[in-house]
């Protein structure tokens, strides 16, 4: 059981990643609507263009880090920090689950899940990490 286990978990991080790169460059891409997401979602004032350029650039650095797996304890608990909040934060939109598009809220448990996966067993995810 152990042979596999370093490639799931490879496996993983590299799906949680690639999320993160897209939220990441989306707030490059669509900084407006980014903010407005901001604004809905986590209930924050107007974020500033240049500000969002700011969280986007750091949501880079920390999904590259936590992919490439350096500081494995500090990336992956930022992620898994991120999808907590992002999950809780989101709570107004799971009831009902058939309104408008709350059903897409859901995916955050899976990403959850996988992320407190990873944080739980991050000193087995050695494939391809830089220690």
């Amino acid at each position: 059981m152990k042979k596999p286990l370093p490639l799931c978990l490879l496996l993983l991080r590299i799906a949680i990643f690639m999320i993160l790169l897209i939220w990441a460059i989306d707030k490059f891409m669509r900084p407006g609507g980014e903010s407005a997401v901001y604004q809905h979602v986590y209930r924050l004032p107007p974020i500033p263009i240049m500000l969002m350029y700011v969280i986007g650039g750091f949501q880079i650095l920390l999904a590259t880090c936590f992919v490439i797996g350096i500081q494995r304890t500090l990336t992956s608990g930022l992620v898994l920090l991120g999808m907590i909040i992002y999950t809780l934060a989101s709570y107004r939109f799971y009831m009902p689950p058939f309104r408008g598009d709350n059903l897409l809220f859901f995916a955050a448990w899976p990403m959850l899940a996988v992320c407190i996966s990873l944080y739980l067993l991050r000193k087995q995810d050695t494939l391809f990490a830089i220690s």
